[in-house]
């Protein structure tokens, strides 16, 4: 496993002393890779890469290898065939480039990430809330290919294992829901 037992209370610490600074703001974006990269190199990882304000697809750090993408999210109800189930809701990347569905399932599906960290908002309705949890999960449980997708007026929406869609609105950026029951637990990081 990539995070060893001393990640979580550095970025509990790191978490702290940016809310004593803002504390009215989430650790966002840069933020949260800064946070994590840094917390890295503090816990003797070597090997520890990140180029800051890229925007790139995929990762954001490596680590001796390991591709990580560091990703915000929100903790929502979302409505499957067999249900409404509780889902951890990140947005990605956008596909304005691709024209066809097929191109665009082409560039999503490429494996450009091992490991996603992120650092989700358990409650979004609570605007003052500032409680954070952490997913740590293996990128290849996000098979895109394997959802059944169809266009629909604003873009392309799929169901399967997870949701997924891609809004033209939104420069034909991908959002995806992933139930919390396909990933490990998340990892309680406080109330700041």
């Amino acid at each position: 496993m990539i995070i060893n037992g001393k990640m979580i209370p550095k970025i509990k610490e790191k978490l702290g002393t940016f809310h004593s600074l803002f504390r009215g703001c989430r650790l966002k974006a840069e933020w949260w890779e800064e946070v994590l990269f840094q917390t890295f190199q503090e816990c003797g990882y070597e090997n520890v890469e990140w180029r800051p304000h890229t925007h790139g697809r995929g990762k954001d750090i490596d680590v001796n290898d390991i591709r990580i993408s560091c990703k915000g999210g929100q903790i929502v109800n979302k409505r499957f065939k067999d249900g409404i189930k509780k889902c951890l809701s990140l947005s990605s990347h956008r596909t304005t480039s691709q024209k066809t569905l097929e191109e665009k399932l082409d560039v999503i599906s490429e494996k450009l990430v091992d490991i996603y960290f992120c650092l989700a908002n358990p409650n979004p309705k609570d605007k003052d809330n500032l409680k954070y949890k952490l997913y740590i999960f293996d990128a290849k449980i996000l098979n895109f290919r394997g959802l059944e997708w169809e266009e629909k007026k604003g873009g392309w929406k799929a169901t399967g294992k997870f949701l997924a869609r891609i809004e033209k609105s939104m420069s034909h950026q991908l959002w995806f829901d992933i139930p919390i029951e396909l990933l490990s637990e998340g990892i309680d990081m406080g109330d700041y």
